[in-house]
């Protein structure tokens, strides 16, 4: 199990968005979120600049609106005419320049969220609580490990191997342990084995005389911990099959990270190579952060170059590139959120069976372990937060 995890948890993914806080490394996203919030500033006073230009626009020609209607010279009426005109033509420019600066401001803080992907999930310190974790999982659903439990198995196989000729069941048991290979080091009870085992063990109970009172008792008690073991192994299988799903998921949204940061460095010009080495291997944070703060730069002298070739067309490409973007990190968080609910399964079912008499002391100790991954995980991501803010990781005039 703790192998799916760490193959789950190790694809090098997230993503942050207004002032959103990635927990693996406060500093990297410190630099990153400066670089947004000077995006958002600077945005701001854009806007702050050319409502109040509009405004005065709007008096001025409300005026010669006034002037123009109680004039009854001609060449006058003419002159306001004219000067009319140059108000309503500098209020559309102030209006384009004004959609111009939020594409801009947009499509800064898309890919500086984007190549921020790559670095903002630190996984091996998610595997190692993760790891700390199966191992335990594992050791708690090894019926070997149990007191005694190894010492009785000897002399119920040995009475397995004896009979097997005589009763069908126990030659089918025989046959399916001796496919699960050296079950006298871990054997964890699932699957279809489960039903001949127990049929096994009743049969090993019922052969037994009076003379055997204390191996009679001994029997019965290991039966139960194999009851107890064998539900508590499918309840936990199940969860482990969800980690399949969701690890194919992330697989996918690796995949389509790649597509779309490729897409989007060939768009505006990026050399891949370079962006590795100047960011994603760069260990000097302050150099990372001069690297967003360039990007950011490039990003925005992009959008007024596509404007200036197609004054018509410019906004189609950058609009889907930013829509692609925010799928993406919509996705990742939902698929967070799977994780989280996912982790949370384990505690509901160590809370039912640590009560268990047979098997729950060692049920029980799973849960510092499973303390320790949620917190790290928690401490890491944020799914919740995470949606709603990538919900709302645009801006609009």
């Amino acid at each position: 199990m703790y192998k799916l995890i760490f193959a789950l948890l190790f694809l090098p993914l997230s993503s942050n968005v207004y002032g959103q806080n990635c927990a693996s490394d406060p500093q990297e996203s410190s630099y990153k979120n400066l670089v947004l919030q000077d995006i958002s500033f600077g945005l701001d006073q854009k806007f702050r600049f050319l409502d109040s230009t509009i405004l005065s626009l709007d008096f001025r020609t409300g005026i010669l609106d006034k002037a123009i209607t109680e004039a009854k010279d001609v060449s006058a009426e003419a002159t306001r005419l004219r000067e009319r005109l140059q108000y309503i033509e500098q209020k559309q420019s102030a209006l384009e320049d004004a959609e111009t600066a939020i594409y801009q401001a947009n499509y800064q803080s898309a890919i500086i969220n984007l190549v921020s992907m790559e670095r903002e999930i630190k996984p091996l310190t998610l595997f190692q609580s993760t790891r700390d974790f199966g191992s335990a999982l594992a050791s708690a659903a090894n019926s070997m490990e149990y007191p005694g439990y190894r010492q009785w198995y000897s002399k119920f196989y040995e009475y397995v191997e004896k009979q097997k000729a005589k009763e069908p069941i126990l030659g089918v048991l025989s046959h399916m342990l001796t496919l699960t290979g050296d079950i006298t080091k871990t054997f964890t009870f699932s699957g279809p084995v489960t039903e001949p085992l127990f049929s096994g063990i009743n049969s090993f109970i019922q052969s037994m005389g009076g003379s055997k009172k204390e191996l009679r008792e001994e029997s019965q008690k290991m039966f139960l911990i194999t009851a107890s073991l064998a539900q508590w192994n499918h309840e936990k299988e199940l969860i482990e099959k969800e980690w399949l799903t969701i690890t194919t998921e992330l697989e996918l949204l690796q995949k389509q990270y790649e597509q779309v940061l490729a897409a989007n460095m060939n768009m505006i010009g990026l050399n891949q190579s370079a962006f590795n080495q100047k960011f994603c291997k760069e260990n000097d944070a302050h150099k990372r952060f001069s690297y967003l703060s360039d990007l950011k730069e490039t990003c925005a002298d992009f959008v007024v170059s596509e404007k200036t070739k197609s004054p018509k067309q410019w906004k189609e490409k950058i609009y889907f590139q930013m829509m692609d973007i925010q799928t993406l990190k919509v996705r990742f968080g939902t698929i967070t959120s799977q994780m989280r609910a996912n982790i949370e399964r384990y505690r509901t079912i160590i809370i039912r069976y640590k009560t268990d008499p047979y098997i729950g002391s060692r049920i029980a100790t799973l849960e510092p372990k499973l303390r320790e991954m949620t917190d790290t995980f928690d401490r890491t991501f944020e799914p919740a937060d995470y949606l709603a803010s990538a919900a709302r990781m645009y801006r609009v005039q």
